[in-house]
């Protein structure tokens, strides 16, 4: 088990207990984290303020697979970019292109939350900087909420069934069922401006494992796709993005659909829940 894989999280307060819309206070992120991180036996690096670490500290008690780290030793796409988005976001021109059904969607309204969530493979390549012995790295959103009956968090990974590729889970969300079961192809319903009107969700976000070798590439990749979507004048979350990237370079991906495992009862965020995320595991 050891130097297979390492699991990196992050959370910065983007003072989210305080939205009009969909709040969540500190203290419900980090209790999210404490369920799911005291159940790992694998090592996880958690990048955190000071205080939030003060505050979990105090709190619970935690294994010596968990490592903190502060999270300000790490540029993000979150300290480049945040501005722009905001400047973006608050033009006019973006708010026209933004149906009326979505005007109230989180990524456009919150430009912090946006760049927050593209920030997350800023974290795992600092961890591999730090820790570049590892075959595989994955991403676990800080507070992310699993379902209570899960008898996932202490599985034993496989490694040598894992493809060296970048991985996520192919949900579907907000499809038909009798659409599902085919990744996206690049068509005019996929282009970045049409996927701003869409409730379409292809990817669950909140996870992702990578190998080894395609952490800066991927990094290097999402920035770049950043970086059209700034020109283009848009903004969006990263599940969006993903997909932008993903259409360029499907090669690179392994994304198991998650209609193709009905015994596993993958439910898409139901009653604010994410998508349970060691179920990945079971798909690979």
């Amino acid at each position: 088990m050891k130097n297979d894989i390492l699991f990196v999280t992050a959370f910065r307060d983007i003072n989210r207990g305080n939205w009009k819309n969909i709040p969540r206070g500190i203290e419900s992120y980090c209790d999210a984290f404490y369920k799911y991180s005291s159940q790992m036996k694998y090592k996880i690096v958690v990048f955190i303020s000071d205080k939030i670490q003060n505050y979990l500290l105090n709190k619970y008690t935690f294994g010596n697979n968990v490592i903190f780290l502060n999270n300000d030793c790490v540029d993000t796409f979150y300290h480049k970019y945040l501005s722009l988005e905001t400047e973006i976001i608050k033009s006019s021109r973006f708010q026209n292109l933004i149906p009326h059904h979505k005007k109230k969607a989180i990524p456009f309204i919150y430009p912090e939350y946006n760049v927050v969530n593209h920030s997350k493979i800023n974290y795992v390549n600092e961890a591999k900087k730090r820790y570049p012995d590892y075959k595989f790295y994955s991403w676990i959103d800080f507070g992310i909420r699993l379902w209570e009956t899960s008898k996932l968090y202490n599985k034993t990974i496989i490694i040598d069934a894992l493809p060296k590729k970048i991985m996520y889970q192919h949900i579907e969300g907000n499809i038909p069922i009798r659409q599902r079961g085919i990744l996206p192809v690049k068509e005019e319903k996929t282009t970045p401006y049409a996927i701003l009107a869409s409730h379409v969700v292809h990817f669950a976000g909140s996870i992702f494992i990578i190998h080894n070798e395609l952490v800066e590439v991927y990094e290097k990749l999402y920035e770049n796709k950043l970086k059209e979507f700034h020109k283009l004048g848009i903004v969006d979350d990263d599940q969006k993005l993903l997909l932008q990237v993903f259409l360029d370079q499907p090669d690179l991906f392994y994304m198991p659909n998650a209609i193709n495992y009905p015994q596993l009862n993958i439910r898409i965020g139901a009653a604010g829940h994410e998508t349970e995320w060691f179920k990945l595991l079971e798909m690979l």
